[in-house]
């Protein structure tokens, strides 16, 4: 779990530093079309969070991390390279925002599966110290993708470090379904409360 997550914090650490420059020098916006953008993906996080619940009893775990982390990966490069896509320029910054709201679904479906799987894996009395060392290593991949972007920003081309950032999704996804695969959330026990009590 510590892997892929870290794979993935590197991503957003990378994207947490070069996002604005990619807007400003793609689509020569500025704050105003990044609190868009912004506001668009946790509208997806929203539409993911009603939907998580229903996907995750019938999807086994490993895949529905795994898938998220591809597709999320798939998005981002599509993200990145908006200007590439056949459309006019007109349409490059609606199109950016329907991405990230599609965005908003995976980073779902990966990070609060993630969350609830190493929950579930844990015994109550190692979970403090599980979830301690689970958020530094969180800490640890975002400042390493923070640094590897201040170093390489000004070096390689922004919109090949966001390429960089879909593809490291990719890894993600593609290492949780290599490594997680014997993983399952349980289900709710469908007794009442008061008879499990």
């Amino acid at each position: 779990i510590f892997v892929v997550v870290g794979v993935a914090m590197i991503s957003e650490g990378i994207l947490n530093v070069l996002g604005f420059p990619w807007l400003k020098q793609v689509l020569h916006g500025g704050a105003l079309e990044r609190g868009w953008l912004t506001s668009a993906q946790a509208v997806g996080g929203l539409l993911g969070g009603v939907l998580i619940g229903r996907v995750a009893r019938q999807v086994r775990t490993s895949h529905l991390i795994g898938a998220s982390g591809v597709i999320l990966g798939l998005l981002t490069l599509a993200y990145a390279n908006v200007t590439s896509l056949p459309l006019p320029p007109t349409l490059w910054l609606p199109a950016a925002l329907f991405i990230k709201v599609l965005q908003g679904l995976p980073v779902m479906g990966m990070f609060v599966s993630v969350d609830t799987l190493l929950q579930q894996s844990v015994a109550d009395r190692f979970r403090g110290r599980v979830f301690g060392a689970y958020g530094a290593a969180v800490g640890l991949a975002t400042l390493f993708g923070q640094t590897l972007a201040s170093l390489l920003g000004d070096r390689v081309n922004v919109v090949t470090m966001l390429d960089l950032v879909g593809l490291l999704y990719m890894g993600g996804g593609l290492l949780a379904l290599a490594l997680l695969h014997s993983y399952q959330l349980r289900a709710a026990d469908p007794r009442p409360a008061a008879e499990l009590a």
